[in-house]
């Protein structure tokens, strides 16, 4: 069974926090365990955050939806990124 630095047992759905691949410190939702081919267990923790207009052009249009009025500087975007579930803790 795969489990969070803390030795407490990862299920999907628990809100985490840690670092994801990449050294990105993250907040969110486990959304998927799996197995890693080299042991120990990979996850996909989803979250949310804020994007600057300059990295508009790298995200789909599908994932962005604007804050406020019309010609607001910053987007609400959901992102998922990828880690190691024993780098991560379950927030209560």
């Amino acid at each position: 069974m795969p489990h969070y630095k803390d030795g407490s047992e990862a299920k999907v759905g628990d809100r985490v926090k840690g670092i994801a691949y990449y050294g990105q410190a993250v907040a969110g939702l486990l959304i998927s365990v799996n197995d890693a081919p080299e042991g120990g267990y990979n996850c996909m923790v989803a979250h949310v955050c804020l994007v600057d207009n300059l990295d508009f052009e790298k995200l789909s249009a599908d994932w962005i939806k604007p804050i406020g009025t019309p010609g607001a500087i910053r987007f609400l975007v959901l992102r998922v990124e990828y880690g190691e579930v024993r780098n991560f803790e379950k927030m209560l």
